[in-house]
């Protein structure tokens, strides 16, 4: 199996900074003043958690293939 994550080497890379306006945005819009860190761990965990979802669903792809053969 392919060690190089597609989400890093495809058309799009995210990376903590590109999302934090978005969250600054979010938060904004709900009135809530969240510091400029913690803004920063926020995207950092939803990048985590994209990457880790992808990994899972690409590992069950990948087993599920060898299974089938």
């Amino acid at each position: 199996m392919n060690q190089t994550s597609s989400i890093q080497t495809g058309a799009i890379t995210l990376t903590a900074a590109s999302l934090v306006p978005i969250i600054d945005w979010i938060a904004q819009a709900m009135h809530v003043v969240i510091p400029m860190e913690a803004q920063l761990q926020i995207s950092a965990l939803v990048i985590t958690a994209g990457h880790a979802v992808y990994n899972y669903a690409v590992a069950r792809a990948a087993v599920k293939q060898v299974t089938a053969q």
